[in-house]
């Protein structure tokens, strides 16, 4: 799908074909899930774990976007003038703006992605899912900040944070840090082991 077709509830939905199919073609135990999110994935994982019908008994985050819309939105521009200028571009009667990620990645912004995300605030509603969390970040992330993550735990008390030494937002998945991906992936593992079985 072009990125004009991205929208939060867009990834939602996707999330959730994603588990129906998997549980219809699949012999999973339908009370043993975990979802796992990283970055945008971890604003979808925290937006289903606390909807009234939230399948998942274990959530895993690597590096969350968890900030309030609008925090997202100016983090992404860099400055309130691009910001603006993003949205006054989506907009227009092209409506969508065109985006540059700090990977060089092109991308065109719909008006109803900008909408959703400055309607979205993952945090808010957090308290309704009662099982346990991890939030996974690293000590070099600039993306998502160390006050980003340390916000999701002070959300959820109950959740375990692992702090990844040397890890970029890359977290060794587009680098040579075979350490860094070793922990991040252990982490999750002994987590959804030890939550899931």
């Amino acid at each position: 799908a072009p990125w004009t077709d991205q929208s939060l509830s867009g990834m939602i939905s996707d999330s959730n074909a994603s588990l129906a199919h998997l549980l219809a073609n699949y012999p999973v135990d339908p009370d043993r899930l975990g979802i796992l999110g990283y970055s945008m994935g971890g604003r979808v994982a925290l937006t289903i774990a606390q909807s009234v019908d939230n399948p998942y008994n274990a959530v895993g985050l690597l590096a969350p976007s968890a900030n309030p819309g609008k925090s997202l939105l100016l983090l992404l521009a860099g400055r309130e003038a691009e910001y603006e200028r993003l949205y006054a571009e989506a907009k227009s009667d092209k409506g969508y703006a065109d985006y540059t990620t700090q990977y060089g990645q092109k991308q065109q912004l719909s008006l109803k992605w900008f909408d959703e995300m400055l309607a979205s605030s993952p945090l808010d509603g957090i308290g309704a899912y009662k099982g346990p969390m991890l939030v996974v970040h690293g000590d070099k992330d600039v993306t998502i900040v160390p006050a980003e993550n340390e916000a999701v735990i002070s959300a959820y008390p109950k959740a375990s944070i692992v702090l990844v030494p040397n890890a970029d937002h890359g977290y060794g998945f587009y680098s040579d840090q075979p350490e860094v991906s070793a922990l991040v992936e252990s982490s999750f593992a002994d987590f959804f082991s030890a939550n899931l079985n």
